[in-house]
C-alpha cells in the first residue's frame, strides 16, 4: 500500500499521499466497524438461542420428574458454562480483530511517515547538491 510522495495519476481516487492515506485509514475504519457489528450479532444470537433453551430446559426436568433435583442444577451450570465459554471466545475473536486493524492503522501511519521522511531527505539533498553546483568553479 505505498504512499509515496508524488501524485499518483493512475489512481483517480488517491492522488496524492495525503488523500492515499485518508483512504487506507477510511477502509480500515470500516473493517473495524465490520468486526464490531458481527460481535453484536453473534451475541445476540447467542442470547436468544439461550432464552429459548430455558423453557425446553425446565420442561424436560418437569416430565421426568426431577424438577428440585441436584441433576436438573447441574445441567443449568453446565448450560451456563457452555454460554460463558462461548462468549468468551466472541470477545476473543473481536479483540484479535480489533488490534489487527489497529495494527494496518499504524502501519498505514508508518509508511506514510517514512514517505515523507524520504522525501524531506531527499529535498535536503538536492538542495546540498544545488549549492555544491552553484559553488563549484567555472
Amino acid at each position: 500500500m505505498g504512499f509515496g510522495t508524488t501524485y499518483n495519476a493512475a489512481d483517480p481516487y488517491g492522488g496524492s499521499p495525503e488523500q492515499r492515506l485518508s483512504s487506507a485509514v477510511a477502509q480500515i475504519s470500516y473493517q473495524t466497524k465490520g468486526f464490531q457489528n458481527q460481535y453484536n450479532n453473534q451475541r445476540t444470537a447467542l442470547g436468544k438461542q439461550y432464552k429459548a433453551a430455558i423453557p425446553k430446559f425446565k420442561s424436560q426436568y418437569a416430565q421426568r420428574g426431577i424438577f428440585d433435583s441436584g441433576i436438573r442444577k447441574e445441567a443449568r451450570r453446565d448450560l451456563e458454562t457452555r454460554r460463558t465459554d462461548q462468549l468468551g471466545l466472541y470477545d476473543t475473536a473481536l479483540q484479535e480483530a480489533l488490534h489487527g486493524m489497529t495494527l494496518n492503522t499504524l502501519g498505514a501511519y508508518g509508511e506514510y511517515s517514512g514517505g515523507e521522511f524520504e522525501a524531506a531527505l531527499l529535498e535536503a539533498q538536492r538542495a546540498t547538491q544545488a549549492n555544491l553546483i552553484r559553488e563549484a568553479p567555472l
